[in-house]
């Protein structure tokens, strides 16, 4: 009281103006900052629940990321930005920023980008609490970038210094995909069979059967696949684990000639409403299995329903070329069995395919030169050999062909 009848009434108003004024811009600057973090987990939150929608649907295309969610993923790069250079006195929440960063960079593609903004993270702030889940990450990024001896390091100082983090086994697992990346198929099998002893919820347990079927399939033990795959629980909650599961069977039947079997099964999984987006996929495995059972015409027709319909130019690649084994193997049309390689070749991102269009290609052109050379000869100029390649090495150059 004293002090304030000291200090006078004007001047006491305009000091609490001033301390007002300084409080709104603090306030204002605090705003601003959290509005920027908030819309950078908001972005990245997006993102990433898109990401994984996408992964249960193309489960084949875990190393592709669609350029709808990578432009999300570097919103949420340039907001983390923006909160670490803007605002460089507010370090309280860099770290929160700095992980963000490292994770959007994870996501997007760039595993060598991101190994070294999580090391900056874990430099910067040791004592943060995104400091374990940046060492998983961390883990995650060295195993993608096949640097397999730091991905292990990695995982075995998570095992040591946070073991908490291994209650769903998922350190174990990873530590089992560094073994199956090494080649140690059987090391890596006896991880995951073990772990599936113990793992108790039906997500897990399909994740660890799944990558035993790809561990056995690899081996070629097809029987063995097909006991492992007795073992997973049918949950409803996980369509896209199921199809996978499915699909493994489907084709370790046709690897073990179990057409009808196999044939089957693909009917009713084309029955299953849950796996309509995979259709296209099943039924190029339907129609390689009519085509071992010799019902050509029934093969062609599926095949041609695969092209004309809404599948992904991969899987019209695939047909296209199923077809072309079709037309040269089991009709001798070359011709159209050219076509259908020329089709396949721009579609179809599997390497071996390419491959085999190419060399096929090229084998036609080679067929169709040689036969026209022959042609000519004998049509044009019968009394003039001498001059050109003799018709013996033209046969046999076209025997060397086929």
């Amino acid at each position: 009281k004293n002090f304030f009848q000291t200090l006078g009434k004007d001047v006491l108003v305009n000091k609490i103006k001033g301390i007002s004024v300084f409080v709104c811009i603090i306030l204002f600057l605090d705003c601003a900052f959290l509005n920027t973090l908030y819309n950078a987990r908001i972005a990245f939150k997006k993102s990433y629940r898109e990401h994984m929608k996408y992964l249960h649907t193309n489960p084949d295309s875990s190393s592709s990321v669609p350029e709808n969610i990578k432009a999300g993923y570097e919103r949420t790069i340039i907001k983390s930005i923006k909160v670490i250079d803007v605002y460089p006195k507010r370090k309280r929440w860099h770290d929160d920023a700095m992980y963000l960063k490292a994770k959007a960079t994870f996501y997007k593609g760039d595993i060598s980008k991101a190994i070294h903004r999580l090391i900056q993270l874990q430099q910067s702030f040791p004592h943060s609490p995104f400091i374990p889940e940046s060492y998983l990450l961390l883990g995650k990024a060295y195993l993608l970038n096949v640097d397999l001896q730091k991905a292990e390091e990695t995982f075995q100082f998570i095992l040591d210094n946070y073991p908490e983090m291994d209650y769903k086994e998922d350190i174990t697992l990873l530590m089992a995909e560094v073994s199956i990346k090494r080649e140690g198929k059987s090391q890596a099998i006896q991880i995951l069979e073990k772990s599936l002893t113990s793992v108790k919820s039906d997500e897990k347990k399909i994740d660890i059967i799944l990558k035993l079927c790809v561990l056995y399939y690899d081996l070629e033990l097809y029987e063995k696949v097909i006991q492992i795959i007795k073992k997973a629980p049918r949950n409803k909650d996980f369509p896209h684990f199921l199809f996978r599961i499915d699909y493994y069977l489907l084709t370790c039947y046709k690897q073990l000639s179990k057409f009808q079997k196999a044939i089957d099964l693909a009917n009713k999984m084309l029955k299953n409403k849950n796996y309509l987006i995979y259709e296209p996929k099943i039924l190029v495995e339907k129609g390689i299995i009519l085509k071992n059972l010799r019902l050509v015409k029934d093969a062609i027709k599926v095949f041609e329903n695969i092209i004309a319909g809404n599948g992904s130019s991969d899987i019209k690649g695939s047909a296209w070329f199923e077809l072309a084994l079709i037309y040269q193997f089991e009709l001798g049309n070359l011709i159209k069995a050219k076509e259908c390689y020329e089709n396949a070749l721009p579609l179809s991102s599997d390497n071996k395919i390419k491959k085999i269009a190419k060399e096929r290609i090229d084998g036609f052109n080679k067929v169709i030169e040689y036969k026209s050379n022959l042609e000519y000869i004998d049509t044009e100029i019968k009394d003039s050999l001498d001059k050109i390649e003799p018709p013996a090495s033209i046969r046999y150059k076209l025997g060397e062909v086929y």
